[in-house]
């Protein structure tokens, strides 16, 4: 994967699209959350439903950057 596609390639459950990814052998990981998104025959599978969620997460909303967004919308109201 050529480095500067993942440059520009963000963690698409970061409501904010700031973190960025890093792979290893078989994932791309997000900076920012600790998501893991499968690469399958050399390509990136960003679909939230596919990734792996970090130790200590059971659900999406449980990740840092969801609990930001809950937490701004929380004081708009």
């Amino acid at each position: 994967m050529d480095a500067r596609f993942l440059e520009t390639l963000r963690c698409p459950v970061d409501p904010e699209r700031a973190a960025t990814l890093h792979r290893d052998r078989e994932h791309l990981e997000c900076d920012g959350c600790g998501v893991r998104y499968p690469i399958k025959n050399g390509l990136p599978v960003l679909i939230a439903d596919d990734a792996d969620l970090p130790p200590g997460c059971d659900r999406r909303l449980d990740l840092p950057c969801q609990q930001r967004l809950a937490a701004r919308r929380k004081q708009r109201r």
